[in-house]
């Protein structure tokens, strides 16, 4: 519990924390870097369309970001401000309000990891998703109405997250309306896993 103010020792604590390693690969310019070799070989500029499906898996360098969310408990609970806040409120108020927002946040991270498969599965969020076998195809297919929610284009990208978000809070509160359904393989044993949560 003391603050330290010698940078020589901020520094050497720093480095050999696993958390200098973490973020020292995860700031790998992966885009710049693929970007650059691109233009040296005159592809960028001469005709040739910059494919972008090249950066994915160069940019699983950035998730390794999320592994700092980690620390936000600790530093949390080492905030004074955060440990007044915490002493001035009733118990069962502050503890749904952290439950809230744990819901939240565990229903954003697997509508996006529902979203995701299904990118992944048909290589687009175009015109093609409707025609691949995957849970947005049958939700167009069975509930899609003029006018309504259209998940289908790359610029739809909001309506998109608001469907997998509905399937989202569905799932994990067990309401299950049966309109947003797994089709195929990988979609199934991710609502399993779910499931078993």
């Amino acid at each position: 519990g003391q603050l330290v103010y010698n940078l020589r020792m901020i520094r050497r604590k720093y480095f050999f924390s696993s958390y200098f390693w973490l973020n020292l690969v995860a700031c790998f310019p992966a885009q710049a870097i693929l970007y650059a070799t691109f233009r040296v070989r005159g592809h960028v500029g001469a005709g040739e369309p910059f494919n972008p499906e090249l950066i994915y898996p160069l940019q699983l360098f950035q998730l390794l970001r999320l592994i700092r969310i980690t620390r936000i408990r600790f530093l949390a609970k080492s905030s004074l401000v955060f440990r007044e806040w915490w002493e001035r409120q009733d118990v069962v108020h502050a503890m749904l309000a952290y439950e809230i927002f744990m819901l939240t946040v565990v229903a954003h991270w697997i509508s996006c990891i529902w979203s995701l498969i299904a990118l992944i599965e048909a290589g687009t969020f175009g015109d093609a998703l409707a025609d691949e076998p995957n849970w947005i195809s049958q939700w167009m297919d069975q509930s899609y109405v003029d006018g309504g929610i259209n998940p289908i284009g790359w610029e739809n990208d909001i309506e998109r997250y608001g469907l997998s978000l509905f399937w989202s809070i569905q799932s994990i509160t067990s309401i299950g309306y049966g309109n947003i359904s797994p089709v195929t393989v990988a979609e199934y044993y991710f609502a399993n896993f779910l499931m078993l949560l």
